[in-house]
């Protein structure tokens, strides 16, 4: 089965220009309505005011400024119901990796080829959290 889109909306936050551009041209010619954005608080305003369901948000696992659980978190307070991709370019033991992702979460790690971002979304996607 193609891993493409079904109608659904996906908010990227990636704090790396190169590879949000990336991701959002893929996911786009997979089919999403794909809303970049440039930063946590412009992802958080997209939450906020975007009139339709957004089904799916991409964020960096941590940045600089800001931690991706505590991010996805207050996301969700905003959007319940939104499910969550990680994207890291660390790798983790499989007991801290089990940690994080307890709650159902998704990571897809870098890099990462077209082909695995389809099927990471639509898992994510797909996926009870």
């Amino acid at each position: 089965e193609r891993a493409g889109a079904r109608g659904e909306t996906v908010l990227v936050a990636l704090d790396d220009r190169a590879l949000s551009t990336l991701a959002c041209n893929i996911m786009r010619r997979l089919g999403y309505v794909v809303l970049e954005s440039m930063s946590p608080a412009d992802a958080e305003g997209f939450a906020r005011v975007h009139k339709s369901t957004i089904h799916l948000l991409v964020a960096d696992l941590a940045t600089p400024r800001v931690r991706g659980r505590e991010f996805v978190r207050s996301m969700k307070t905003i959007r319940p119901g939104l499910k969550s991709l990680f994207v890291s370019s660390q790798r983790y033991g499989s007991l801290a990796e089990r940690r994080v992702f307890e709650s159902g979460a998704r990571l897809l790690h870098e890099p990462f080829t077209p082909e695995e971002l389809a099927h990471a979304v639509r898992r994510a996607l797909e996926s009870a959290e």
